[in-house]
């Protein structure tokens, strides 16, 4: 299951770094930025960016939990259809690039 997720990370444009703090935080469930870069084995400091760019891309969700600020991971199902929501507009634009040369 693992490599499949991380071949699919990687279809979706993920860094590697990025792919080690999205598995660190399914595996965790929920963790805050220091348990996801120690899981991950990132610098903390760097996992901030990384963790930025996940919930950018709709693959992180943060959440409050005492205070303090907790992430989680979506479920890998939904990794699926962000890919085939790609593939989507991706199919239209081509479709709308073909009928601009057809006129």
């Amino acid at each position: 299951m693992e490599k499949y997720v991380k071949s699919l990370l990687n279809e979706l444009g993920l860094e590697e770094e990025e792919t080690k703090i999205y598995l660190a935080a399914l595996e965790l469930g929920q963790g805050n930025m220091k348990d996801l870069a120690y899981k991950a084995n990132v610098k903390r400091t760097s996992a901030y960016n990384y963790v930025e760019n996940l919930i950018k891309k709709r693959l992180l969700v943060s959440g409050k939990k005492k205070k303090r600020t907790v992430y989680s991971a979506v479920h890998p199902n939904q990794l699926i259809e962000i890919q085939k929501g790609r593939l989507n507009e991706l199919d239209k634009k081509i479709g709308r690039a073909t009928c601009r040369e057809r006129v």
